[in-house]
C-alpha cells in the first residue's frame, strides 16, 4: 500500500483529445488532493501545455508525434516514478509509461494492454472503462481503485482549477473588449455525424443579427472548421458583424475569448468542452454520442438532444440513408434561437 502522505513522484499521461483532457480536470484536482505532498508530472500532445490547471504539475513533457524523445525518456526514467496513470486508452500510452520503469502503471484494460499495467491486483479491480458513468468520473475511479478512496468528480468546480489566463487575443479582425455583444460559434467537428447543418447556422446568425443591431458572431476552430466558416460567411446578410477567427487562436486564447462572449454554440467537440473552463454558457448538440458519458462540464448549458431510436450510434459517419443525421436536422434553428434567448438576457429583451 502506497503512503499517500509521502513525497511521491507521479506522472500522468493526458488524454489525446481536447475534450477528454478537459473532462480530466477533476482527475487532476483530485489527484492533487489525494497526494498532497507528491511531485506531479504531466505528459501529452503539444496543445496540453496551453490549457492546464494552475500550479498542479512540476513539469510538462510534450510528446513529439505521440512519441517521447530519447532525452526526455532518460530524464523522466531518472525520476523514479512511484505511480504512472494513463488517461489515454491506447496501447502506446501504457507502453510509454512502462518504459519509464514506474513502480505502478495504472489505467483501464483496453487495447490489449493488460500486461503493461501493474500491479495486477489493482488492474483487476479497475477492469474495463464504465461507459454508464461520466468520463470525468471514470478517470477519477482510477484514483479511487488505486487508493481505496471514494472521490467524486462532480464535487470539483472547474472554476477552481482554471488554467492561466493569457489575454492575448487582440486580433486585427476582432477585439472582444470593443465588441458590445457577441456569440462564439464552432461550426465543425472531427466526426461528420456530429456536425450541425451549416444552413441552420446561417439562418440562426441572420435572424439574430436582425433582432439585435449590436450583436456579432465569432467563428472559431481549427482547419477543420475553416471551410465551414467560409461557407457560412458567404451567405450572411451582414458579414461585417461575423468574424472568421478559425485557425487564429490557441486553446488558451480561445478560452479567454469565451470569457468575453455572451455564449458559445458548438457541436460535440473540444471547443464545446473548452467552454467549461470559461464564464460563457453553452448550447451544444448531441446525437451520435452517449450524453451520460461525455456531456460537457459547463455549469450553464443547454444540450439539444432528440434522443432518437438510432441514438447514440457512436459512429463517425451516419449510416441512415432515409434521413441522414436526423438527430441533428430535427433540431431546428428556432429551437437554438430560443435557447440563446434563455441564456442571454440581452437577446431575451428583443
Amino acid at each position: 500500500m502506497i503512503d499517500q502522505s509521502a513525497e511521491l513522484k507521479v506522472i500522468v499521461h493526458a488524454p489525446n483529445w481536447v475534450g477528454d483532457h478537459i473532462m480530466a480536470f477533476p482527475f487532476y484536482a483530485i489527484l492533487r488532493q489525494a497526494l498532497p505532498n507528491a511531485k506531479l508530472f504531466l505528459m501529452g500532445r503539444s496543445w496540453i501545455s496551453s490549457i492546464i490547471p494552475d500550479g498542479f504539475f512540476s513539469k510538462i513533457t510534450i510528446l513529439d508525434k505521440k512519441k517521447l524523445v530519447s532525452a526526455d525518456r532518460e530524464s523522466l526514467r531518472a525520476e523514479g516514478f512511484d505511480v504512472a496513470f494513463t488517461l489515454s486508452p491506447s496501447f502506446r500510452s501504457a507502453q510509454l509509461l512502462r518504459s519509464l520503469k514506474a513502480k505502478q502503471v495504472i489505467g483501464y484494460k483496453s487495447d490489449n494492454r493488460s500486461l503493461l499495467l501493474k500491479p495486477k491486483a489493482i488492474i483487476q479491480k479497475i477492469g474495463k472503462i464504465n461507459t454508464d458513468i461520466h468520463r470525468s468520473q471514470s478517470y477519477v475511479e482510477l484514483i479511487n481503485k488505486t487508493f481505496n478512496s471514494n472521490y467524486l468528480a462532480s464535487n470539483i468546480s472547474l472554476n477552481e482549477v482554471q488554467s492561466d489566463s493569457v489575454e492575448k487575443f487582440y486580433l486585427d479582425l476582432f477585439d472582444p473588449k470593443k465588441s458590445k455583444h457577441f456569440w462564439i460559434i464552432c461550426p465543425g467537428s472531427v466526426a461528420p455525424s456530429k456536425i450541425y447543418p451549416s444552413e441552420y447556422l446561417i439562418e440562426i446568425i441572420n435572424e439574430t443579427l436582425t433582432l439585435n443591431p449590436e450583436l456579432s458572431f465569432a467563428l472559431v476552430g481549427t482547419e477543420i472548421e475553416s471551410a465551414y466558416a467560409k461557407e457560412i460567411l458567404a451567405q450572411i446578410t451582414d458579414p461585417s458583424r461575423v468574424f472568421d477567427l478559425t485557425t487564429k487562436t490557441s486553446l488558451a486564447e480561445l478560452r479567454d475569448l469565451m470569457n468575453h462572449a455572451a455564449g458559445v454554440i458548438a457541436n460535440d467537440s473540444g471547443v464545446a468542452h473548452l467552454s467549461a473552463l470559461s464564464s460563457a454558457p453553452l448550447i451544444s448538440f448531441i446525437g451520435m454520442a452517449r450524453e451520460r458519458e461525455t456531456i460537457m462540464l459547463n455549469a450553464r448549458q443547454i444540450v439539444l438532444n432528440k434522443n432518437l431510436a438510432c441514438s447514440p450510434c457512436m459512429s463517425k459517419e451516419c449510416s441512415r440513408k432515409d434521413a441522414p443525421i436526423e438527430c441533428l436536422t430535427l433540431i431546428k434553428p428556432a429551437e437554438v434561437i430560443a435557447a440563446m434567448r434563455q441564456l442571454d438576457k440581452q437577446l431575451s429583451k428583443n
